[in-house]
């Protein structure tokens, strides 16, 4: 089945494969919220095509997505669905040159079954449920070694034209396609090098492919020394490494509990990869070259990003290596293509679809970008005109400002953090501020707070010193299987200035914990008063889904700290490794992660009122 010839049986077979592909990935599309990059996606294509450019250049990303995304807008929106089935036409795009180029270069069989594994990645499910370029990055890379490829073997014109075109394209898309076109041009310079005809074509692919990037090369320094100086991209250790290979069969926000199923599916599949490779190298098969190229240019644009993480500063994340998704999946269809007996042949691609069912599965029903849904439908009942939103993280601002495009969103920055977006995506709904003074007015305010932000201490200190009044208990939105938790009180502006003194008398404490991470042992909740280092009081709790509650009654009215802890093991103490809590724990009047385990201080409140109820995230 080494014909490249497409028979009308060939057709009908790889329409059966693209229909049914694609409709495997619209399945659950719009069954997670946004989170904060594709929040950012859906306010950048609001504006205009000449402020695209320019705020992308002001960004991390090249523009071309976005561009190629504004049309879609405008015709169907920016709902969940609208903008991820972009993303889907990628996926299957990147599938469908299976039926063109990579049955030309290396048969029927590699293009048929390239075709069938995009699918059957896993990551292609995430990553087509993603408002982002990933997937479109991915088919410009691979159709860049493609056509880079052909060009060289059949020195065909139109195939120079279309890896030209391709290479610009990806450059254009996301940098590590760029990174990879590059790895593609120079493992393309070692195959000519001993040929004139090719090299004299090469040279000028190359050329232009330069030219036609070099407007934006400006802009692309200009990032590069701004990401040099500071970015969000923790250090690289073994397990990020290891979770960036393993990535295809991973999902977006991978975590070490599932390694146990990506592993091995990805060292199965290398080993396919290199069988192939070895395989046909000693069968003299030239277009082994093809393989050569695509794992060369994989392998090379991920070490380079290793590289450059040590040497520079932490560059990689799991996700940007999707845009040599392609390549991988072409260097595996070579590899299973390369096993003669059909009997083997067969049981090799069953067992390979079969192992990556349950990820697939997982990819598609696990909602891990947060409770936005939930957050929307419950504030939508208590919103007025002319509310607004104040933000400390640019993940609430982002996410809130999609799904409560109607109010403003404020985004304060503390001194210090410039913040690692270009925020004119959002407005004009959407602002940075650097002070409450800049919230116009004296509007009803929403206070959005994440777990586990940056800034954890201006809303406490905000609450603590009378700036700002809280009018209604703080509520949070989660998802067990998610990260981002966020919580939402309403407050109003204050004098700026301590209250008075609290009048005599006593009440009775709420405390509601959220946020455990199982029912294992009890919650402790320690009481701390004004001027004290000990708690003056404590109750334990019991768990029942993640949540318990416990009440201090008869309590003198005055200024407070509360704290919980998770006591998983049941020893009456806060356990510690070193200086870092080894287990969950959290304070009223925060959501995000505190920088001790003793820091109550920065979270005293004002209790005064015969009942009253303050809530507790738990972080671990």
């Amino acid at each position: 089945m080494n014909q490249t010839k497409l028979t009308p049986f060939a057709m009908a077979a790889f329409a059966v494969i693209l229909v049914l592909g694609t409709a495997l990935l619209f399945i659950n599309i719009a069954g997670d919220s946004l989170w904060y990059d594709e929040s950012y996606t859906a306010a950048l294509v609001t504006q205009p095509f000449q402020d695209i450019v320019s705020i992308s250049g002001g960004d991390s990303h090249p523009p071309l997505y976005y561009l190629m995304l504004k049309p879609v807008y405008l015709i169907f929106g920016n709902s969940e669905t609208a903008l991820r089935a972009f993303s889907v036409l990628g996926v299957l795009a990147l599938a469908a040159l299976g039926i063109g180029p990579v049955r030309r270069a290396a048969g029927m069989r590699v293009g048929m079954l390239y075709a069938l594994l995009v699918f059957l990645m896993p990551i292609a499910m995430s990553m087509a449920h993603e408002a982002r370029m990933y997937t479109w990055a991915a088919f410009f890379v691979t159709g860049s070694a493609l056509y880079g490829f052909l060009a060289q073997r059949d020195a065909k014109r139109k195939d120079w034209a279309l890896f030209v075109l391709f290479s610009i394209a990806a450059a254009y898309t996301h940098y590590y396609a760029l990174l990879a076109v590059g790895m593609i041009f120079v493992i393309m310079l070692i195959f000519c090098v001993g040929d004139k005809k090719k090299r004299i074509p090469y040279f000028i692919s190359a050329a232009v492919t330069a030219a036609a990037y070099l407007p934006w090369a400006v802009v692309l320094a200009g990032q590069v020394n701004r990401v040099t100086g500071s970015f969000w991209i923790p250090a690289l250790t073994p397990d990020i490494i290891l979770s960036v290979f393993v990535y295809p069969f991973s999902h977006k926000f991978p975590d070490t509990s599932r390694l146990g199923i990506a592993v091995p599916l990805y060292a199965l599949a290398c080993g396919w990869i290199f069988f192939g490779i070895i395989y046909k190298g000693i069968k003299k098969d030239a277009n082994v070259k093809l393989s050569v190229l695509a794992v060369g240019a994989y392998l090379l644009t991920i070490l380079a990003g290793i590289a450059a993480s040590f040497v520079i500063r932490p560059v990689l994340v799991e996700r940007y290596m999707v845009p040599v998704l392609g390549l991988f999946v072409l260097g595996l269809a070579y590899g299973l293509a390369a096993v003669k007996k059909r009997v083997l042949f067969v049981i090799a691609v069953c067992a390979t679809a079969a192992a990556c069912v349950p990820q697939i599965y997982f990819n598609m029903t696990t909602r891990v970008n947060g409770a936005m849904y939930e957050a929307k439908a419950a504030l939508s009942t208590e919103l007025q005109d002319g509310d607004v939103f104040l933000h400390t993280d640019e993940h609430t601002f982002g996410t809130f400002s999609y799904y409560f495009p109607g109010y403003k969103q404020y985004y304060y920055q503390r001194k210090g953090y410039e913040g690692y977006s270009n925020y004119d995506a959002f407005l004009p709904n959407g602002v940075t501020i650097d002070s409450l003074d800049e919230i116009e007015g004296n509007p009803r305010i929403w206070l959005v707070q994440r777990k586990s932000a940056s800034d954890t201490f201006s809303a406490a200190k905000w609450t603590s010193t009378g700036a700002l009044i809280t009018k209604e208990t703080m509520k949070t939105y989660f998802v067990p299987t998610s990260w981002y938790s966020v919580s939402v009180s309403r407050v109003e502006k204050g004098s700026g200035t301590k209250e008075q003194a609290v009048p005599p008398g006593s009440g009775k404490l709420i405390i509601n914990i959220d946020g455990l991470k199982s029912s294992k042992g009890s919650v402790t909740v320690l009481l701390y008063g004004a001027m004290s280092d000990e708690p003056e009081k404590s109750a334990v709790g019991n768990i029942k889904y993640g949540q318990s509650t416990v009440v201090f009654s008869d309590l003198p009215y005055g200024e407070y700290s509360v704290m919980a802890y998770h006591d998983e093991n049941a020893n009456g103490l806060l356990d510690m490794n070193g200086n870092t809590a080894a287990e969950g724990y959290g304070y009223a009047n925060s959501v995000g992660s505190p920088s001790a385990a003793s820091d109550f201080g920065a979270y005293r409140f004002t209790f005064g009122t015969p009942t009253a109820v303050r809530h507790i995230l738990i972080h671990y």
